[in-house]
């Protein structure tokens, strides 16, 4: 679980222009992913409507006409087109600017990549038996090392 209470990763593909798309939720039901699928966080739009300027139909939409009213001719639709682009262009100038203030303010570094160990050391005197004195930065290490 994430420090957002996310638990689930919803994954979503268009087939049509190859996207995928990954999302971590909270729960795994289907207005979660409904949701997830419908709007993108930084575009505020589907991608088929970013790249045919209209919402996606079935075919069977042709037949009950829920098209819109307004009839589309070439020269609206560039409008709109061009309209939607520059929104979704703003909305993603927000997004990014959001994102580099959360990416700002969260710690940046949680040591998981620390180094585990010290050193190196030097030998400073061989006991016997696989045994040794080690030096670390000048100082000479009260326990003696062996060599398993």
């Amino acid at each position: 679980m994430t420090s957002r209470g996310n638990r689930y990763i919803a994954v979503a593909m268009d087939y049509l222009i190859k996207w995928p798309e990954a999302k971590a939720i909270q729960r795994a039901d289907a207005e979660s992913v409904a949701k997830f699928t419908t709007k993108q966080d930084t575009t505020q739009a589907t991608l088929f409507k970013l790249v045919y300027g209209r919402i996606a139909m079935l075919p069977v939409e042709r037949k009950i006409n829920t098209y819109p009213a307004k009839p589309i001719t070439e020269k609206n639709f560039q409008e709109t087109l061009e309209n939607k682009q520059r929104r979704t262009a703003d909305n993603i100038q927000k997004s990014q600017e959001t994102q580099k203030e959360r990416h700002d303010t969260e710690k940046q570094w949680s040591g998981k990549f620390d180094p585990k160990w010290d050193g190196p050391f030097h030998i400073e005197e061989i006991l016997g038996n696989g045994a040794y004195k080690l030096r670390l930065d000048n100082k000479i290490l009260t326990k003696a090392a062996h060599e398993d």
